[in-house]
This record gives structure tokens, sequence and C-alpha cells, in this order.
């Protein structure tokens, strides 16, 4: 039985995540009222920028998965259950102003 790369794939989603709210990785904003996707502001439309950082997470689990084939070891599930904790609590972390703290 060929073990699996969900654990992979979920350390790359919350990997990626994490640099697409911090803004590491180029932001992608959604434009719902002309349904366009831009890598740039555009002048008075509001834009959804969560539908990119979800876009990166997706891009970051597929990469994971690709890799995951070519390397000899194996994600372990607690690794995948880590991560997204630690990245949570750093998002948290870097964010705690919109929470009033």
């Amino acid at each position: 039985m060929k073990p699996s790369s969900g654990p992979a794939i979920t350390v790359g989603m919350a990997t990626a995540y994490a640099l697409a709210v911090l803004h590491v990785l180029p932001r992608l904003y959604f434009y719902p009222r002309v349904g366009l996707w831009s890598w740039s502001a555009v002048a008075i439309e509001p834009s959804i920028s969560w539908y990119g950082y979800v876009g990166w997470a997706l891009v970051g689990g597929l990469a994971a998965r690709w890799i995951s084939r070519f390397v000899p070891w194996r994600t372990p599930w607690r690794l995948a259950l880590i991560v997204p904790l630690l990245v949570l609590a750093g998002l948290f972390w870097a964010q705690h102003a919109w929470f009033g703290l």
C-alpha cells in the first residue's frame, strides 16, 4: 500500500497560506462586480483578497504533493497537525492589532 501524501499537502497549504497573508507572495485580488482577477489594485473597485490567499494555499498544496512524490521520506501526520496550529498562532500574533490586543 502506497503511503498517503495528505500530510505533505496540509503542510504545503498551511505554509503557502501564511506566506500569502503575510504578503511574502504576490497579492492576488478578485473583483466580484466586474469578475476580474488581478495582481494589482484596481481604483474604485472593492476587492476580495482572501480568495487570493486560498488560491496560494491550493498552489502550495499542489506543489507539496508534487515534491512529496520525489523525496524518499514521507511527512508524518503529527507534522500535519502541528504546522497548521503553529501557522494559526503565528498569524494571530502577526495580526493581533486586528483583534484589539
